[in-house]
C-alpha cells in the first residue's frame, strides 16, 4: 500500500496582487474556530477565555486580541464568535480545544473560509462599490468586523487598520469571490 501524506494547499494558489499602491492578497497561515456559547453558559465562557487566553467574549461587532498567544476573537452573533490563529497546528488545535471543551461548543472551520487582507489607500474604495454597508471609518473602525455580501457572496469584513481589512468568505466560491475584488479595484484604479 502507498505512503500518501495529504498537503495543505492554498485555495486561490497564494494570491498576491498590487492595484496602484494598494495590496491584495490572500492569507494561508489561518487557522480559524468557531465557538457557540452553550445555553446559560456564558459566565463560564468568559471566565475560561479571559483565563486561558487573556480575552473577554467579543460583543457583537467588536475584535478581541488575546496578547498572550496572538489570537484575534470575532463577535459575529450574540452566542457565536470566531477565533482566529496564525498556523494552529493539529496539536494546537487539540489544546485549545482541551483548554475551551468544558465551556463551549468548538468546530474547526480553518477549511471552510478563504481570508484576503487588502492594504492600502484604495481598500474601502474598492469595497464600497461591492459592499451593500457603510465602510466609513465611523461606523466600521479599526478592530470592528460585521457580516454581509459582496456579488451576493457571503463575507465577515474585519477592519485591521484604516485602510486595511481581512476578508472571510466561504471557500466554495473563493475564485467568484476574488474575481469580485479584482473587477471592483479594476474599475477604481
Amino acid at each position: 500500500m502507498a505512503n500518501m501524506t495529504l498537503q495543505k494547499q492554498a485555495l486561490l494558489g497564494g494570491y498576491s496582487q498590487r492595484f496602484d499602491n494598494t495590496m491584495m492578497s490572500e492569507r494561508t497561515n489561518l487557522s480559524i474556530l468557531s465557538l457557540a456559547v452553550p445555553l446559560g453558559a456564558k459566565n463560564t465562557v468568559d471566565t475560561t477565555l479571559n483565563q486561558q487566553h487573556g480575552v473577554s467574549w467579543p460583543d457583537i461587532g467588536k475584535v478581541h486580541r488575546s496578547n498572550t498567544d496572538q489570537s484575534i476573537w470575532l463577535g459575529l452573533q450574540q452566542d457565536q464568535c470566531f477565533a482566529l490563529f496564525s498556523d494552529l497546528t493539529d496539536e494546537g488545535f487539540a489544546q485549545v480545544s482541551a483548554q475551551l471543551q468544558a465551556a463551549a461548543y468548538i468546530t474547526d472551520q480553518s477549511d471552510s473560509w478563504v481570508c484576503i487582507n487588502i492594504d492600502g489607500p484604495l481598500a474601502r474604495t474598492a469595497l464600497e462599490r461591492i459592499c451593500p454597508i457603510d465602510l466609513h471609518p465611523t461606523v466600521l473602525g479599526e478592530s470592528c468586523v460585521t457580516r454581509t455580501t459582496m456579488e451576493h457572496l457571503a463575507v465577515i469584513i474585519h477592519c485591521t487598520g484604516s485602510n486595511s481589512f481581512e476578508l472571510l468568505s466561504p471557500s466554495s466560491s473563493a475564485k467568484s469571490f476574488l474575481h469580485a475584488l479584482e473587477t471592483s479595484f479594476h474599475n477604481i484604479a
